[in-house]
């Protein structure tokens, strides 16, 4: 309901990089690309939605969400520690340093429906084009 009044505006689309082309170069059953290069232009982008790839993506998922109802909160506390001993770091006078700082994204109980996740990239497409192959 709330998407079809207009509160959420999907901008963000996050998948797996192989599903990605898959999406990109894909045809109907008489041979033409749905996305077509030609209209659409750059491929980092779909139906006016950034397209995000990520590895921890399954294969054949995706995330549509409206990136502007969550935020990233920061606890502004960084911390840095110095190793002087990692295996040979004192024969070639090395130091290792490992940064470590807490991030959470935080979306508040009534945005949550601002962030879908599509279980069956196939499936979802043959649901809205049964002529799909």
């Amino acid at each position: 309901v709330f998407g079809q009044e207009n509160k959420w505006n999907a901008d963000t689309v996050i998948m797996n990089y192989v599903d990605k082309i898959k999406l990109l170069y894909a045809k109907d059953t008489d041979g033409n690309y749905l996305f077509p290069n030609i209209v659409f232009g750059a491929t980092d982008r779909i139906n006016d939605m950034r397209i995000v790839t990520n590895p921890i993506v399954p294969a054949n998922e995706l995330y549509v969400m409206d990136t502007t109802k969550g935020r990233i909160l920061d606890r502004r506390r960084l911390t840095v520690t110095a190793y002087f001993e990692n295996k040979d770091n004192i024969e070639h006078d090395l130091v290792t340093l490992v940064a470590t700082e807490r991030l959470q994204f935080h979306v508040r109980l009534i945005n949550r429906d601002a962030f879908m996740k599509c279980s069956d990239i196939s499936a979802a497409l043959v649901a809205l084009d049964p002529d799909l192959p």
